[in-house]
């Protein structure tokens, strides 16, 4: 079958456009949500009367539902449109500021650097992310996810690269809602009191703890760095050496937590949960069980793009198993893209997510193309020519 053949796959244009055209020409949430609202009772209006319900009308409409349904995700994960947000009662003077970490970053040479989450300015409610700056000699102690800090300052736009051609970063870290950021030294910042942990806490928390046992164990450092990168999906402790070797060699995407993980441990849980299926409600029970290990899994290795595209991927997967349907590869992906978009259109723009899908719908689509233009009768010859079409 062709791809646009699939409703998933129109519908998936359709979101991808509506993401699109609301990064480029942003709007206010109200008159988003009013479009959206607008175009899905249009298309509930064609459901109802069967005379349109197989017509163009009613495709159209479907279809332009979820344009609108891309430009409200898109309006509602820009943090500067949110009438909530610090920049709409920010005055560029120093003031006293409640953020919680949210997630810890790849540090520099000099600094450790954070993701924060904006609670309070001056006492009032706010929103937000900042971009935290520690330098390496302060005495400021690692900090942790969830970890509440009271700053009092000013916040800074992240600077612009000073050379040409130099990678963007204040582009890249715009892309991800984070405009300012801060640097924290123990003059300008006490550390409060945790109110509760997030699961990413609870998370982060499990992956520290897995950190120091592999570093009880006689596993030398660059061994350690590899199983960490595997396992965790943190490669920021990695040696560059080890890393360039795996670069060298074409296999640098085992060091990624990705599709191939996922994938082995779906084998695993499938293996070993096997049992499950001859007592009664064994099949929605493995379904169940499967999803939750594939999603704490997802939670465990930091939500990265590639692992929340696996996930999502591998679930509707386990859903067809739970099904007993044999379904196209490319339905599936285009199933996995809608729900990962509507929930974080924001991964759109990001390299990886694109590269993810790009490369899954290269080889859903022109796999099965390239196997039935040619199809090999010797043994030796055919598994050859599968491994030639996929690499392709």
């Amino acid at each position: 079958m062709k791809p646009l053949e699939f409703v998933s796959v129109k519908f998936s244009i359709g979101l991808l456009l509506g993401i699109s055209f609301g990064w480029l020409f942003p709007i206010s949430q109200e008159l988003a949500i009013l479009l959206s609202t607008i175009c899905l009772i249009v298309t509930l209006l064609f459901f109802l009367f069967e005379n349109y319900r197989k017509g163009i009308y009613f495709g159209v409409a479907a279809l332009l539902s979820f344009v609108s349904l891309g430009i409200v995700a898109i309006t509602l994960a820009q943090p500067k449109l949110s009438p909530h947000h610090y920049s709409r009662d920010y005055n560029q003077e120093n003031g006293f500021w409640v953020i919680e970490l949210r997630e810890v970053l790849k540090p520099t040479d000099f600094n450790r650097r954070y993701l924060f989450q904006v609670l309070t300015l001056n006492d009032s409610a706010t929103s937000g992310l900042f971009l935290g700056s520690v330098q390496k000699d302060d005495i400021i102690s690692d900090l942790k996810v969830n970890d509440r800090l009271l700053y009092y300052g000013k916040a800074h736009p992240i600077s612009p690269p000073l050379n040409p051609y130099q990678f963007t970063y204040d582009s890249y870290m715009e892309s991800k809602g984070v405009y300012d950021q801060i640097y924290l030294n123990p003059g300008n910042s006490i550390q409060l009191e945790t109110t509760g942990k997030s699961l990413k806490g609870w998370a982060a928390q499990l992956q520290l703890h897995i950190k120091k046992e592999l570093s009880s164990t006689p596993l030398g450092t660059k061994e350690q760095g590899v199983l960490r990168a595997i396992l965790l999906g943190q490669r920021n402790d990695l040696d560059p050496e080890v890393y360039q070797s795996y670069k060298d060699a074409g296999a640098v995407h085992i060091l990624a937590v990705s599709g191939l993980h996922v994938g082995i441990l779906l084998l695993i849980i499938q293996f070993f949960l096997k049992p499950l299926m001859y007592f009664r409600f064994g099949r929605s029970t493995l379904m169940i069980v499967t999803l939750l290990i594939l999603w704490i899994y997802a939670l465990f290795t930091g939500v990265s793009p590639s692992v929340v595209r696996a996930v999502a991927m591998f679930s509707f997967i386990t859903y067809a198993l739970y099904l007993n349907r044999p379904t196209a590869a490319v339905n599936i992906l285009a199933l996995s893209f809608l729900a990962i978009l509507l929930i974080q259109p924001k991964f759109l723009f990001q390299v990886g997510f694109q590269l993810s899908y790009s490369a899954v719908f290269a080889i859903g689509w022109i796999y099965p193309l390239l196997i039935r233009f040619w199809r090999p009768r010797n043994g030796f010859i055919k598994p050859l020519w599968k491994l030639f079409a996929v690499s392709l």
